[in-house]
């Protein structure tokens, strides 16, 4: 072989080596790139393969329209309830207002003992009400109208005691039961105002029971030595005027039981005072409504 041909040769080997590592280069240079591009792939927000085990995705089964149909029903059966209340407290504060003001006597005094048989039942009240009944009973104009002045307060605070309950969600609870006694209390406070007497003829007007009588005497009790009887009425105990049951049992179980009280009662129609010891009588009460004389 000449040298010309030798040149040939080696010229032709060099080329087949720079092409073949220009080929290399072209081939692994793409792969690379495409490898990063692939592990710096931003995830997109339709993509749920991609993305974060915590990361929080609407619900398909959300139903917008399913919930303000339940919270339309909630507002429903709240309305429903304070309705509901209301007409119980209307329904409350008529029945008070029939007690206070239609003669619908009051039987639930406590006794000294309690009484076996049936209480007497109060008398029928008067039709007239208002300021009216309270003359009729035998107040006087100027006090009777001082009197009806204090009742419509007293109505009108209870009114609004239930509607500020029934707002404010206290309705029929230990709150309001206790709110409303309290209230009901300033009732008998009207008894330091106008005196036992008027106090009475009050009772009798706004169809409260005002007169506390023995239906039965126990054996071997105190009142049973003394001489007090079943039917008698106990007008006064150690000279303070009785008006209710509660009355009667608070002051017994004052002063010393071994001083003679004096109790002023009325025995068929008959006023009568006798003494007895200090202490339990030992008799059964019941109360009832009778005009005052």
């Amino acid at each position: 072989m000449t040298r010309k041909g030798l040149w040939f040769l080696v010229v032709l080997c060099l080329g087949m080596i720079v092409g073949a590592l220009w080929q290399n280069a072209v081939d692994t240079v793409p792969a690379r790139r495409a490898g990063s591009l692939t592990q710096m792939r931003v995830p997109m927000p339709g993509d749920s393969e991609t993305l974060p085990p915590d990361s929080e995705t609407p619900s398909a089964d959300f139903d917008s329209a399913h919930l303000d149909e339940l919270l339309d029903r909630l507002d429903e059966a709240r309305r429903r309830e304070q309705r509901r209340e209301q007409t119980l407290a209307d329904l409350q504060a008529r029945v008070d207002r029939l007690e206070t003001l239609m003669g619908g006597a009051r039987s639930d005094e406590p006794s000294e003992a309690p009484d076996t048989g049936t209480p007497e039942p109060a008398a029928g009240g008067s039709q007239v009400q208002g300021k009216a009944a309270l003359i009729a009973a035998g107040i006087d104009g100027q006090t009777a109208d001082w009197i009806q002045q204090q009742l419509d307060k007293r109505q009108l605070d209870e009114l609004f005691l239930r509607n500020q309950a029934i707002r404010e969600g206290w309705i029929n609870t230990p709150r309001f039961r206790n709110a409303l006694a309290k209230l009901k209390s300033g009732f008998n406070a009207l008894r330091g105002e106008i005196g036992d007497d008027d106090f009475d003829r009050l009772l009798f007007a706004v169809g409260r029971n005002n007169r506390v009588a023995i239906s039965e005497v126990m054996n071997n009790s105190p009142a049973q030595q003394f001489g007090l009887n079943a039917g008698d009425t106990i007008i006064r105990y150690d000279g303070k005027r009785i008006l209710s049951a509660q009355e009667l049992q608070a002051l017994t179980a004052e002063g010393d039981t071994a001083s003679p009280v004096l109790v002023e009662i009325v025995r068929q129609g008959q006023a009568m005072s006798l003494y007895v010891s200090g202490g339990p009588l030992g008799v059964r009460l019941t109360s009832r409504r009778e005009r005052p004389e």
